[in-house]
């Protein structure tokens, strides 16, 4: 499979940007790793950026995407239609969304308040409920440490 590349152009006011028309999807990316670079102390302009990335992002469905933000913003548990190996409802108290090497995932505990990473193309269905929960540093902590995106340590939240 040979994978889209989207090239990063200079113009006269030395501004980067892509030559070709965007999608939402390349332009969530982009705002992605640009939030991601300034947090992290390696971009104050475009004209510091050394870094490049693969923008092969997977379609997905933006209402659903907005849910999820909406649900991390609010801390409210969400139910949603997940389909791995068979279409399961589960229902989930979200607190990241993640992209990683051009996929879209979702951190969040499940029923146990354990850790689980969902892809979020695997979400068929998507409802927020009025159930609040609350993020402990502990929980996001534990994603600095993580070895990696899919880690199952057992986290505990504090009910609101």
């Amino acid at each position: 499979m040979i994978k889209k590349i989207l090239p990063l152009q200079k113009d006269a006011n030395k501004k980067y940007y892509i030559k070709q028309k965007t999608t939402i999807n390349d332009k969530i990316a982009l705002k992605a790793i640009k939030l991601y670079m300034k947090n992290i102390g390696l971009l104050n302009s475009y004209e510091e950026n050394h870094f490049y990335a693969k923008l092969d992002i997977e379609k997905i469905d933006l209402k659903l995407f907005n849910i999820l933000e909406k649900a991390i913003e609010e801390k409210k548990e969400i139910q949603i239609l997940y389909k791995k190996e068979k279409l399961e409802t589960k229902f989930i108290k979200p607190f990241k969304i993640l992209n990683f090497e051009g996929y879209w995932y979702v951190s969040a505990l499940n029923k146990q308040n354990t850790y689980r990473t969902f892809h979020i193309k695997s979400i068929k269905n998507i409802k927020l409920t009025s159930k609040t929960f609350k993020i402990t540093k502990n929980i996001l902590n534990n994603l600095d440490y993580a070895p990696g995106l899919f880690h199952a340590d057992k986290i505990q939240t504090t009910k609101k």
